[in-house]
């Protein structure tokens, strides 16, 4: 569940690769000074220590308030309007399990240095972020549009140059994201999730050694909804196989499979052979 640099390295060669990550500047359209607020509640706080004068993007700590009224914490890394004017594509990352938007920092910077907007969030129970984590439920996919809608009134996005990218919880979560947010024009999924049974519960089987490492660090470093610990249960019990096959596809990439086609969303997809959790399936 660890971070591989050497995986996120590859994040850069393949934005590179498709139409989102075309040379930035191609991007800039009529500049703008100006950002409507509209009526979205946003709350941005400067870091004023790590913003440099020779830096080429400004980074702040931000609050995105959601539709159920919780705060999620987000880092915004928004390139410098005097070294790139106009529009601008932008990246979102999301966390992996156990971390939150700090994970990110290297790469962020990368492309901000670059202009690109990057949005680094914390998924509900993550972080500092509230609520409670739901394993990729209803309200996570619900908030990628809270957080592009967010962009749209606090930054100077090109809405339709935004792309989405996380390693292993985040990875799952950026697949669920190309099949329910139309704004979403490219996706890179590292060690993520295709189908959520297979990983936790294999042939009507639990998977106790890495459920047990999941919630226990789940438990220490987040807020896990108290439906997963009945999940879990059930699964130990085998109390209704057809319920936990019914909760594992609702957050499973590999159900929206001909949503993510009939978008035509450019995927990239790593996972390693060693992954005992995720593997290639």
């Amino acid at each position: 569940m660890g971070i591989n640099m050497t995986r996120l390295g590859i994040v850069s060669l393949f934005f590179g690769l498709v139409s989102i990550c075309s040379q930035p500047s191609a991007f800039a359209e009529t500049p703008s000074n100006t950002i409507s607020k509209g009526s979205i509640q946003t709350s941005i706080a400067p870091a004023d220590s790590q913003r440099g004068l020779l830096d080429p993007y400004n980074i702040t700590n931000v609050k995105i308030t959601t539709h159920d009224n919780l705060q999620l914490d987000g880092r915004l890394y928004d390139p410098k309007l005097s070294r790139f004017p106009g529009k601008r594509p932008a990246l979102i990352f999301t966390n992996s399990w156990t971390l939150d938007e700090y994970e990110y920092e290297i790469q962020a910077r990368k492309f901000a240095a670059k202009g690109y907007i990057v949005l680094a969030y914390s998924t509900r129970g993550f972080g500092g972020s509230e609520g409670f984590v739901t394993v990729a439920g209803p309200n996570d996919v619900r908030d990628f549009s809270t957080v592009i809608d967010w962009l749209e009134v606090n930054t100077r996005v090109n809405p339709d140059k935004i792309g989405m990218s996380g390693v292993s919880y985040g990875a799952g979560l950026s697949l669920m994201a190309a099949a329910f947010e139309p704004r979403i024009k490219v996706v890179a999924s590292m060690s993520g999730w295709g189908n959520l049974q297979q990983s936790l519960y294999r042939n009507d089987t639990i998977q106790k050694t890495w459920l047990d490492i999941l919630v226990g660090s789940g438990k220490m470093k987040g807020r896990l909804d108290p439906d997963i610990f009945q999940q879990i249960k059930d699964m130990e019990l085998r109390t209704d196989p057809i319920a936990t096959r019914v909760w594992a596809a609702l957050r499973s990439p590999e159900t929206y499979i001909e949503q993510i086609n009939a978008r035509g969303v450019p995927v990239f997809l790593e996972n390693s052979y060693l992954d005992a959790l995720f593997p290639p399936l």
